[in-house]
């Protein structure tokens, strides 16, 4: 089964292209979000195979999503649908590496022949995933270590495919043995260093939030502000009110 997510603000949109998909037998929708900033939740804690997204979303818009997806969950098939032909969108879109870009409305015959594209992609990238697992050799504690390490050092530019890199695996074992060796997942272990990297920062009051998200490794400050929140139960503007606070006592 391949595992696909719909990503698009337009209610009835979404729902007429979940159904459409999940009519093709090898295909699942498994999750829906309104949002990019929805999505990037979603996929911390249920990952996909395939993301159908709309490029122009309130809040985080599709580029700036596929620019984080890159950075935090490697190379997952991204298809953009954009109600008309947006060349600019198209062309950033292709370059940061999308499988395809779509416009409404989506021919069945469109539909079908993109998703027989994906359907081989997904197979073809999931028997090299499976070989290189089987490949992997080495002391599970010297490569955690070792990768946990630069990780550290290199917060804002660290993403899953470069994490790979440096222990010789592709993305998709990686992250799978990251998580058995670890006790947790690799995006778990970097949004703990992210957050423990920002509080050291919002004690500048100079720094703005933008340039904070920026430092360790969010597109959108929104983004950031949001995940901030959801670790520390209060915004970044909050923590850093409550911290200038307990300097006046």
């Amino acid at each position: 089964m391949i595992y696909v997510s719909v990503i698009e603000d337009e209610t009835l949109f979404r729902n007429s292209l979940t159904r459409r998909i999940n009519r093709h037998p090898e295909f699942e929708v498994v999750w829906e979000a309104a949002s990019g900033i929805e999505a990037i939740e979603q996929l911390s804690s249920s990952q996909v195979d395939v993301v159908f997204s709309d490029i122009k979303m309130p809040g985080m818009d599709g580029i700036k999503l596929l620019e984080q997806i890159r950075k935090d969950f490697g190379d997952l098939c991204i298809v953009f649908i954009s109600g008309f032909p947006e060349f600019e969108y198209a062309r950033n879109a292709l370059r940061l590496g999308a499988f395809d870009y779509l416009t409404k409305p989506l021919e069945e015959e469109e539909l079908s022949a993109v998703l027989e594209r994906l359907r081989t992609n997904v197979s073809e990238r999931r028997q090299h995933d499976a070989h290189s697992a089987s490949s992997i050799q080495g002391d599970s504690v010297s490569w955690l270590h070792h990768v946990k390490q630069w990780m550290a050092v290199h917060i804002r530019e660290a993403s899953l495919e470069e994490a790979a890199e440096r222990v010789n695996m592709n993305a998709a074992a990686f992250s799978r043995k990251f998580s058995a060796a670890n006790g947790s997942t690799y995006i778990k272990h970097l949004t703990d260093l992210r957050m423990e990297r920002a509080v050291v920062l919002l004690a500048d009051p100079t720094h703005k939030i933008a340039f904070i998200a920026e430092q360790v490794g969010y597109f959108d400050s929104r983004y950031f502000t949001q995940v901030f929140k959801k670790y520390y139960q209060e915004t970044p503007q909050e923590y850093r009110k409550r911290l200038e606070a307990k300097k006046t006592y």
